[in-house]
């Protein structure tokens, strides 16, 4: 046989036998790969579920916290603070609109207490 003959053949054999045992390990690869995804999956499931009642209970928190009721009595308990009399309230008015050919700013709103 000739010697170009000779190393197709063993080229041939070679690349049949890497064929013949890639094939299995490819396969077993995949499937290995295919149940981490599914562990995978399976944890996120579990880590969403803890999340939807973590948020659950922090907003039902927030309500309770942002309750105006509540934010009253502390103020008037810890800071001292009292509601202010009908005659200590001020309010300032949005004013009409100015006329364009007045470039001074004008004040928008606001609301004022005073003693």
């Amino acid at each position: 046989m000739k010697p170009k003959i000779k190393l197709r053949i063993v080229v041939g054999v070679v690349f049949s036998l890497l064929s013949l045992f890639s094939v299995p390990i490819v396969t077993v690869w995949k499937k290995s790969r295919v149940l981490e995804m599914v562990t995978v999956n399976e944890n996120s499931k579990e880590q969403e579920k803890k999340l939807q009642g973590e948020i659950i209970i922090l907003r039902y928190a927030k309500n309770r916290l942002m309750n105006r009721e509540r934010i009253e009595t502390l103020a008037m308990k810890n800071c001292g603070l009292a509601f202010p009399e009908n005659r200590e309230v001020v309010v300032v008015l949005k004013p009409e609109k100015p006329e364009p050919r007045k470039a001074a700013p004008t004040l928008i709103g606001a609301a004022a207490f005073i003693r």
